[in-house]
């Protein structure tokens, strides 16, 4: 039996299985989208023609995309979240074989789509507590046919700065995909300059600042050759015409979006700061650029296990990181309570 040979030694994606009062895990926004907006979406979503199949180029969601972070819709294409695009990037957009540069730690499907179609990696690792230097991983760089990263930063927090990518990305002659799932929490984007610098595309995300964690749907910028490859490797109907409208008509609120995304931040701060008076002498927390802080601490294990105990659900990777997504107001004032009583522990 030959089939499925490829998949032997690779590890399926699995999210925290369990369940608990305070989803704290995922990274996703804690704040559903507001009764009036869902009035919208529903009564959008009543116009739908459901025998008729989605407009293969999701237009007028990528229009609205286009218009929320100041590019041209021509350089904008949807995919069923983000992680339908890197999978095209990996699987169809580079050829079999080729070197894919990886940073570690970092989002942990880039590795996972590379083996899946059988691309080489050279990984760069990350230093704890300052940003990644890519100046210092350049050698590799340039042997690279596509760098990937999350900037900022899943799991580290941390984000590397506009400039550096910028000037990494016009000296190598390999596609640089800057994924920026959590760039509404910073302020370093690169998607302005996708027609000025060929080979660098942008990913975006409609899971995390903007509530729609539930509608998978996600976005590659870039300029129009490689947006067109794209179009060559995707599937015709990728978006379903319900996300397509439900994306659309969250992204006709943009003061909705500023406002939901500085509310997001200050409550990140607020966990950072409220956290980090309770560290031990060994542990580290970089200040973060996400929705989310990042704990290096040998006790990562058994402080996750405590707090499932407790009923807040975080994460625990690589066995020495343990990340936990911004919450409301109450569920950190809980968690906060919580993670002092289990750390004195």
């Amino acid at each position: 039996m030959n089939f499925g040979m490829r998949l032997k030694g690779i590890e399926a994606y699995n999210p925290t299985a369990y369940n608990g009062e305070i989803r704290l895990d995922a990274n996703e926004s804690c704040f559903d989208l507001p009764q009036d907006i869902k009035e919208e979406i529903a009564k959008n979503i009543k116009n739908i023609a459901f025998n008729r199949y989605p407009d293969p180029n999701a237009t007028e969601l990528c229009k609205k995309f286009a218009s929320y972070f100041n590019v041209d819709y021509k350089n904008v294409i949807a995919g069923n979240g983000s992680d339908e695009l890197l999978s095209l990037l990996f699987g169809a957009i580079l050829r079999p074989g080729s070197m894919v540069m990886l940073v570690t730690p970092d989002f942990s499907m880039y590795k996972f789509y590379a083996d899946l179609y059988g691309q080489h990696t050279m990984i760069f690792n990350k230093p704890i507590m300052t940003e990644i230097e890519l100046w210092k991983a350049f050698s590799l760089v340039n042997k690279a046919d596509m760098i990937v990263f999350s900037n900022p930063c899943n799991p580290t927090s941390k984000g590397v700065c506009r400039k550096e990518i910028l000037e990494a990305a016009s000296q190598t002659a390999g596609i640089v995909i800057a994924d920026e799932a959590y760039m509404d929490f910073w302020d370093e984007s690169v998607i302005d300059q996708i027609n000025n610098i060929k080979n660098l595309v942008v990913l975006k995300t409609c899971s995390k600042a903007f509530g729609l964690a539930a509608a998978r749907v996600g976005f590659a910028a870039a300029n129009e050759e490689i947006i067109e490859m794209f179009r060559k490797a995707k599937s015709p109907y990728n978006v379903s015409t319900i996300d397509q409208v439900a994306a659309a008509t969250v992204l006709s609120h943009p003061e909705y979006l500023k406002e939901q995304t500085k509310k997001l931040i200050d409550l990140r701060n607020k966990l950072y700061q409220g956290i980090k008076p309770l560290l031990t002498a060994e542990m580290q927390m970089p200040e973060p650029k996400t929705n989310f802080i990042c704990i290096y601490t040998f006790r990562a294990e058994q402080i996750y296990i405590s707090l499932r105990d407790r009923g807040i659900i975080t994460r625990c990777l690589n066995g020495n990181i343990l990340r936990i997504s911004v919450g409301t107001e109450d569920e950190i004032n809980f968690l906060l309570k919580a993670f002092e009583e289990v750390v004195k522990k």
